[in-house]
């Protein structure tokens, strides 16, 4: 079985530590099978671009499956990967699978779901095992909704996207970081790179806004369904006054600068 396991950062570990505690926390813990690293560091390329460039890698070596992982994550069980590679290879419908979410690393945010495997609307982002067979692909419009950008489009393929119970990974910023800091309060700005949207609040919202549309546009009810009521704002009306969120959705058709800027 062949299974690459992603990381992408905007840091090395010498400079990221979340990135350092990820990368030996997988050298620490067996994954139960084969595995390939591949870490996507530096400001050449965007997020959803190192991403791809994981994929596209992927698919070179004949891999079937994915798993990325945030640079926050820390695995913390023996056996983690080769659970989730099953849960996905359990029925040929299943397209992307999470796991637990703990953020202590002691004990899974909702404990009641250990042992159990739910199909559900999105996976969330810190880990994300992807059956490679039915082509996932990174919009590069979207980076904020991206989570749900692919679980709509693993949806749309008619395959299922799964809450697996059968191993735990650890996602937080603590202690380098706090995780109960918005990232607007946050002083240190590294991980993404200060002037980044994600450290602005008015400009993170208005992009988040813009995917938005743009996942409505593209899957339709599905996605209406899937949003987050805050994030479904109904075009302007015709002649109305440029506002923040359609500048924000001009910039998509303009070259875009690593890490969120728009070229120009």
């Amino acid at each position: 079985m062949n299974i690459i396991v992603g990381v992408v950062s905007r840091q090395g570990p010498l400079q990221n530590p979340l990135l350092k505690r990820c990368l030996e926390s997988l050298q620490a813990k067996r994954p139960g099978c084969s595995m390939m690293a591949q870490v996507e560091v530096g400001e050449q390329y965007t997020r959803g671009e190192k991403r791809q460039r994981i994929f596209s890698l992927a698919r070179k070596r004949g891999a079937e499956y994915v798993c990325m992982l945030e640079d926050d994550t820390e695995i913390l069980e023996d056996d983690w990967l080769i659970k989730l590679v099953q849960t996905a290879a359990f029925a040929d419908v299943v397209g992307m699978v999470n796991p637990l979410e703990s953020k202590d690393g002691l004990a899974p945010v909702a404990p009641q779901l250990k042992g159990q495997m739910l199909e559900v609307v999105q996976c969330f982002g810190f880990a994300i095992l992807y059956a490679l067979d039915w082509e996932p692909r990174y919009d590069p419009r979207i980076t904020w909704l991206d989570d749900l950008a692919m679980s709509l489009q693993c949806r749309a393929a008619g395959r299922r996207v799964v809450l697996a119970g059968v191993t735990t990974v650890r996602h937080s910023k603590e202690p380098f970081l706090r995780d109960d800091q918005p990232p607007w309060a946050q002083p240190d700005r590294s991980r993404w790179g200060d002037g980044n949207s994600y450290y602005r609040q008015d400009a993170f919202d208005a992009e988040r806004r813009a995917e938005a549309r743009l996942l409505v546009e593209q899957y339709g009810e599905m996605a209406r369904m899937s949003l987050p009521s805050e994030l479904l704002v109904e075009p302007p009306p015709v002649g109305a006054p440029v506002s923040e969120l359609d500048r924000v959705i001009a910039e998509y058709d303009q070259p875009k600068l690593p890490w969120g800027g728009a070229a120009g």
